[in-house]
């Protein structure tokens, strides 16, 4: 269960990010989604914690054993990305080239994060 819970977040993730280029025709017909309730900021907020939390349970995970030391390797560099797309959330008001390639980022997160945890469950 501990070694799903990345992929479960990065999921949660994609779904937050493609709730955002939707924010105003959501608020008018009166979806209450989560960046719609909280904002853009804080919505950016919680995909950078989120992003966190499946880099710590990835460390707990390599801490207690269950991976290798080199499996927080990548999660480590995608938390990183991850940090940078939560910054462009923030200042991407209008820009549907940046919430498109923010959208496209978080897609490769969950892809590559999965992909590389899966390989080592594999190899155990």
């Amino acid at each position: 269960m501990l070694i799903s819970l990345p992929l479960a977040l990065w999921v949660f993730n994609i779904l937050l990010i493609n709730e955002i280029p939707d924010m105003a025709a959501d608020a008018q017909a009166g979806k209450r989604t989560l960046p719609v309730r909280l904002g853009r900021r804080a919505a950016a907020v919680i995909y950078a914690a989120t992003n966190a939390l499946a880099l710590a349970a990835v460390a707990f995970a390599v801490a207690e054993d269950l991976l290798p030391p080199l499996a927080i390797a990548v999660p480590l560099l995608l938390a990183m990305a991850a940090l940078y797309v939560a910054a462009k959330l923030v200042g991407a008001e209008s820009a549907r080239l940046v919430l498109e390639r923010t959208i496209k980022a978080t897609l490769a997160v969950h892809t590559f994060g999965g992909l590389w945890l899966t390989a080592f469950v594999a190899a155990s």
